[in-house]
């Protein structure tokens, strides 16, 4: 599972803890900070002080971590959950890119075990390639007109999107045709985000349901066909 935070402050390392934490009782679940700008998503747990294995620890490089031993050194917040945080001991000046892998390594390793990894990716512009490898991709954030947009550029950016367009391309046999009915669906995601906001309505399962992606890229197929011919 990754968290992505469209815009920053919205609470996109929160929620990842938190999934850890109700994870945790049915899973061996393993909170990875994969946001190379990260500050120690383990303030958030309180396990800050406890002795461990940080993120810059992992060499992946080299092959990848054992499943079992990454697990073992990681701490643990409670049983069932353990954290892989950065570390706040670095200079001021030094650059906060990580090892090369080291995050995303560790999500690898651990799924590799049967274990469910939880990731704090940070910004939609950093965690592509945990999102890319992910089952589940989450998008956190504001109620407002700025965050629906960054929400909109996030989702764009999912390898989802791809997909989308190669079969359209394969319906249509035009490449300008299948980006032009590909971005009903952003673009649909847009102006429902916003006006919901405006008008104070929550983003649940009642609210969403009737946003019919299927019926709405249908739609723009028939228009776009009768246009092209």
């Amino acid at each position: 599972v990754v968290v992505v935070g469209a815009v920053g402050g919205c609470g996109a390392s929160t929620l990842a803890a938190a999934m850890a934490v109700r994870a945790a009782p049915s899973h061996r679940t393993l909170l990875v900070e994969t946001d190379p700008h990260g500050t120690g998503v383990d303030l958030l747990l309180g396990t800050e002080d406890h002795s461990g294995l940080r993120v810059e620890d992992v060499r992946a490089d080299l092959g990848g971590p054992d499943p079992d031993a990454l697990w073992g050194a990681a701490p643990e917040v409670l049983p069932g959950l353990r954290v892989l945080a950065r570390s706040r001991s670095r200079p001021a000046d030094a650059d906060p890119a990580p090892a090369p892998d080291g995050g995303p390594g560790a999500v690898r390793a651990h799924r590799a075990g049967s274990g469910l990894a939880v990731s704090d990716s940070g910004g939609a512009e950093d965690c592509g390639p945990v999102r890319d490898e992910a089952d589940l991709v989450v998008v956190v954030t504001r109620a407002d007109l700025q965050g629906a947009v960054a929400a909109g550029r996030a989702v764009r950016r999912s390898p989802g999107a791809v997909l989308v367009i190669a079969v359209l391309f394969l319906l249509l046999g035009n490449f300008r045709a299948s980006l032009v009915t590909a971005a009903v669906i952003p673009l649909a995601m847009l102006f429902t985000l916003t006006g919901m906001a405006r008008g104070g309505v929550s983003a649940n399962l009642m609210s969403l349901g009737a946003l019919d992606f299927g019926l709405l890229v249908d739609g723009a197929v028939i228009v776009v066909e009768s246009t092209l011919l």
